[in-house]
């Protein structure tokens, strides 16, 4: 079983459904127990000794690992619905997207029948209020073998790996369909990489020889107002783009983007009096937006960058179709600041440049 579950993670993040240690995947031992992923931990380095064991009534687990900060959620499905036997829980980009913008459920076709897929309404990750909130949904929603949870990701269940794989799968394109067809978002999701750069014993360099001396000017400020920061990635992917060149601040709709944004991040829309472009760059908002250039997203290692990178764009998707559609679910600005200081004190220390988001 530990090796099904190393084995799924690795399938689903071949199919862009999980990526680095973001979500989880458990399945269940027995009436009262169950093994999931552990918390912070890459996919690609899991190992089926690194399993979780866990209780599902008293969440008690053994070892030396914590399990998945998710791992109410999966205790009270396990509970609620004893038939089934494998859930996987994600932050799948076009899902997560729509898990912001769908008001109760997400409406599909299915064989010519109108099909629900419920929204289990927003609470704080990784709490008892989110699990309370999955089990009511449960109980309105006896059929339902895939959640939407509002602002988050979503979280398949059922009694075989292949089963829930396939309705990770499934909804996943189904959420991609829907931001065609409803929010006229055609977005791909990714990384476009722009001009980037890494500072090392003090000294900047530039990943391209020919990044333009405007681009390196913002690089050198970052930097200076950023110590903390190693590498800077430049991303220029469409949703990043658009972003940069028609708006002038990101309220994040999505809980990663808050993570690592904080309650609204600044973009300026005109040059200062020097004329230099008056960029918002603060300690705990890991992303700086330059008009018409997309975003630069900063760690202390390419792979924290990368992460942010990929973390910011799908918020950037979320947000255009948002927009488009004429309505969404923003997180509150107190929740946002929450989920921020959480992630900068919790998580960034838990294993630098993997955070389970």
């Amino acid at each position: 079983m530990r090796k099904q579950i190393a084995d799924t993670c690795l399938q689903l993040e071949e199919q862009g459904l999980l990526l680095r240690s973001w979500g989880s995947v458990s399945a269940r031992l027995n009436e009262q127990e169950m093994i999931i992923t552990p918390t912070g931990i890459a996919y690609k380095d899991l190992t089926p000794d690194k399993m979780v064991r866990v209780n599902v009534h008293t969440l008690s687990f053994s070892g030396s690992r914590r399990p998945s900060s998710e791992v109410q959620i999966h205790a009270s499905i396990y509970r609620e619905r004893t038939g089934v036997g494998v859930i996987v829980h994600s932050h799948q980009v076009y899902s997560s997207c729509v898990s912001a913008i769908a008001q109760k459920y997400l409406l599909f076709m299915n064989d010519g029948n109108k099909t629900k897929i419920p929204v289990v309404q927003y609470a704080f990750p990784g709490s008892a209020d989110v699990a309370e909130q999955v089990v009511f949904c449960l109980k309105k929603h006896p059929a339902a073998h895939s959640l939407l949870l509002a602002n988050h990701g979503v979280v398949c269940f059922g009694e075989t790996f292949a089963a829930v794989m396939q309705q990770a799968k499934q909804l996943e394109i189904i959420s991609y369909n829907y931001l065609i067809d409803v929010c006229n978002t055609e977005l791909k999701y990714g990384i476009v990489e722009g001009f980037s750069s890494f500072r090392k014993e003090g000294k900047i360099y530039y990943i391209r020889k020919d990044t333009p001396e405007r681009l390196r000017q913002i690089h050198k400020r970052i930097y200076r107002k950023r110590s903390d920061v190693s590498y800077i990635l430049h991303n220029q992917a469409e949703a990043d783009e658009i972003i940069s060149r028609r708006y002038t601040s990101v309220r994040p709709l999505l809980l990663d983007s808050a993570q690592i944004c904080g309650s609204l991040i600044r973009i300026p829309a005109n040059e200062s009096g020097k004329g230099r472009e008056t960029l918002s760059i603060k300690k705990n908002v890991d992303v700086v937006f330059s008009p018409n250039d997309g975003v630069f997203c900063l760690g202390g290692s390419r792979s924290e960058a990368e992460a942010r990178a990929l973390i910011m764009n799908k918020g950037c998707i979320a947000q255009i179709a948002a927009i488009r559609r004429g309505h969404a679910n923003y997180l509150s600005t107190s929740d946002c600041r929450k989920v921020n200081r959480h992630y900068h004190h919790v998580y960034a220390g838990l294993s630098r440049g993997e955070p389970e988001l």
